[in-house]
């Protein structure tokens, strides 16, 4: 039986933010008994490898993510053709990749002995941890490697809107290589043992990817011979930009912490860096639920469907800014007792530097802007509109650096929030809410309303309800916090319940959201 499209878009939302909780869960668990099992400097050298390891996706050049948003557009039009060349052109390159990420790991691997052998401090025998280090590099880098060509199989799910079994994979992925770690660690295998259970498990799951993609896309045919020119540039014109979009993000979460580092000292790194620690769980909650909406936008665009597709924008808007509404508002009334519980009350009495809690409301407030907008981005990203994107990210990085630079002298880590929060206001709830109402041909007063009435009355009640219950639960305990925190959602649910109300009242009454 056919899945309805609120089905279909429950299905992937809820997907992704179990496939979410499960990530954060075993990071919170799992972290604590590596350290233990392994030690300070072996567990040092395991960060390294696997953050060096790790960094080998960055350098696929969009071709994944490209891939894709072809796939799903050549899908929707029912081109075969396209298809099988598109992933064809897209396999070939990345298994070239994954040849240059092979000769590299064997290259870095070489160092890492008399690397590691000049670094000791003596605590550590470097000899039998550099080559244990060096075995592990080479198992994960090859590991990771190897799997760059086998993910392409992953953008088979995403064409075919199946974020539930590519989340499946996913969960089973870091479930399997949890406990089998415990096993390795406890078994005294060490870090070679480590990289062994976390490479075979990556391959092991991506050969499963190969064999859910050919199940959801029978006709998928990979071959040499379908490699195309065209397709190559076709792929890199939109990968090389999506891949500088998600360069510039990383660059503006972490320019406030390398800026306080070498402008002040390492002290107000932490200060700010405890500020900033909940931004990209909060950024990434919404991101999995508007995440979903961009194959079926894609759809949308390759079918040439303008109206349906003014219609998500709307619709999409409004729900996913009011979630953005809602977690940014519990940060900012709520993020300051929370962090004076969990990391000490110190961070959060503002003496030599400003609270970490008022950081965390600046920059909660930056990304409340970003987050609102994350419904447009995704759209501007379904009709292929990343050049403007990189453009905005550029300038987004431009901006946040310079003011960075300006204001850090004279209002300190305080100066670096407000300098990564101010231009996200300018650029994507301002620059890229025209862009994409101009793309899709929408009134751009139509989904500046849809955030307003969102964001203003989520805001505004949840500030309310939160200034009357301070008084009696200040926040000094776990109790306060969780107790204060409800209270709170509870009265923003009350602000959603009255959204939805007036919007289903709104389309029986023959309102339409996409041509009004």
């Amino acid at each position: 039986m056919p899945v309805s499209r609120k089905g279909i878009f429950a299905r992937n939302i809820s997907s992704n933010l179990a496939g979410y909780l499960v990530n954060a869960a075993v990071m919170f668990l799992l972290t604590p008994f590596v350290l233990q099992e392994l030690g300070d400097g072996p567990y040092g050298i395991w960060s390294v490898l696997i953050a060096t390891t790790g960094s080998y996706g960055i350098f696929d050049l969009g071709i994944r993510s490209a891939a894709g948003l072809y796939l799903t557009r050549y899908s929707a039009q029912d081109d075969a053709e396209g298809v099988n060349r598109s992933f064809s052109t897209a396999f070939v390159l990345l298994s070239g990749l994954a040849v240059i990420g092979l000769l590299a790991t064997l290259g870095l691997a070489s160092q890492l002995p008399e690397f590691l052998g000049s670094r000791s401090s003596g605590e550590i025998d470097p000899g039998a941890v550099g080559r244990d280090a060096q075995a592990a590099f080479l198992v994960i880098g090859a590991s990771v490697s190897l799997c760059l060509p086998l993910a392409l199989f992953q953008a088979v799910t995403y064409a075919k809107e199946r974020m539930d079994l590519s989340n499946g994979l996913g969960i089973l992925e870091r479930l399997l290589i949890a406990g089998l770690s415990v096993w390795s660690l406890q078994a005294d295998y060490g870090l070679f043992g480590l990289s062994c259970v976390v490479g075979g498990v990556q391959l092991v799951i991506a050969a499963a990817r190969v064999v859910v993609a050919r199940r959801l896309m029978p006709g998928l045919r990979v071959s040499p011979g379908r490699f195309s020119s065209g397709a190559v540039r076709e792929l890199l014109s939109y990968g090389v930009y999506n891949s500088l979009v998600n360069a510039a993000d990383r660059v503006v979460l972490a320019a406030g912490a390398v800026i306080a580092l070498v402008a002040i000292d390492e002290y107000a790194v932490t200060y700010y860096e405890n500020g900033a620690k909940l931004i990209p769980i909060y950024t990434q909650l919404v991101l999995a639920v508007t995440w979903t909406i961009t194959p079926y936008a894609t759809k949308l665009d390759a079918q040439g469907d303008r109206a349906q597709l003014r219609r998500l924008l709307v619709e999409g808007t409004r729900g996913s800014t009011f979630l953005a509404a809602v977690i940014g508002g519990g940060l900012i009334f709520v993020g300051e007792p929370f962090l004076g519980v969990w990391l000490g009350p110190k961070y959060i009495e503002g003496g030599e530097f400003v609270s970490s809690g008022w950081i965390l409301a600046l920059l909660a407030i930056g990304s409340l802007a970003r987050s609102a907008s994350s419904c447009g981005r995704q759209v501007l990203f379904a009709t292929r509109r990343v050049r403007r994107l990189a453009a905005m990210s550029a300038v987004d990085v431009v901006c946040t650096l310079g003011l960075s630079v300006a204001l850090v002298g004279p209002a300190g880590i305080e100066g670096l929030a407000w300098a990564t929060m101010a231009p996200a206001w300018v650029i994507y709830f301002g620059w890229q809410t025209v862009s994409v109402c101009r793309c899709v041909g929408l009134p751009v007063v139509q989904l500046v309303r849809a955030q307003l009435t969102s964001i203003l009355p989520t805001l505004a009640v949840m500030f309310a309800f939160d200034f009357f219950v301070r008084r009696w639960l200040p926040g000094d305990n776990w109790g306060e916090v969780l107790v204060r925190s409800a209270v709170m959602f509870a009265a923003a649910m009350l602000v959603g319940y009255s959204i939805v109300r007036a919007r289903i009242a709104d389309l029986r009454g023959g309102g339409a959201a996409t041509e009004r």
